[in-house]
C-alpha cells in the first residue's frame, strides 16, 4: 500500500499568495490610472490643437473682414458645436472642450474637465488662443505644463 500524499496548498501557503497578489495590486493600480488620466488629458490637449488650426483655417478662408470665429458663434460654445468630427473624439467624454471667445484679433479654447473625473496632478483646465500660448489652471504641480 502506497503512502498518501497531499498534493493542495496549505493555508499559509494560500494566504502568502493572496498577500503577494494585494502588495503587487497596490503598487500597479495607483499607476495604472495614472496612466489612463495622462492619455485623457493627452486627448484633450490634442483636440485643443486641432480646433486651434481650424481656427486659423477659419481666419484664412473669412471672407470681408478676417474673423477667427466660426459661423453662428457665441461666446462658451461647444466647439463639436461649430466643428465637425470633434464630437467622435473620446476627450469629449472627459472635458468639456469650449470656443471662450473668437473674433477679428483672436480666440480662447477652454477645456475643462469633467465632474465625473479628476486630474489631481495637472488641474482641471486647458486652455490655448491665437499666439499658441497654453496655460493649465488649477494645477496642484509647479511642473505640470503641456
Amino acid at each position: 500500500m502506497k503512502p498518501k500524499t497531499n498534493t493542495g496548498l496549505t493555508l499559509i501557503e494560500l494566504m502568502i499568495v493572496i498577500a503577494v497578489l494585494s502588495i503587487i495590486a497596490s503598487i500597479a493600480f495607483p499607476i495604472y490610472t495614472s496612466y489612463v488620466t495622462k492619455t485623457r488629458r493627452v486627448a484633450a490637449m490634442a483636440e485643443l490643437l486641432e480646433i486651434t488650426q481650424r481656427m486659423e483655417n477659419n481666419y484664412i478662408r473669412s471672407t470681408g473682414a478676417p474673423t477667427y470665429a466660426p459661423a453662428g458663434f457665441s461666446a462658451g460654445d461647444l466647439a463639436s458645436a461649430h466643428f465637425s468630427g470633434i464630437s467622435d473624439s473620446k476627450a469629449e467624454d472627459y472635458y468639456d472642450i469650449t470656443i471662450q471667445s473668437a473674433g477679428p484679433t483672436g480666440y480662447v479654447i477652454q477645456a475643462t474637465i469633467k465632474s465625473d473625473f479628476t486630474d489631481d496632478k495637472c488641474g482641471s483646465t486647458l486652455t490655448i488662443n491665437q499666439t499658441g500660448q497654453r496655460t493649465i489652471t488649477n494645477s496642484g504641480v509647479p511642473g505640470c505644463a503641456w
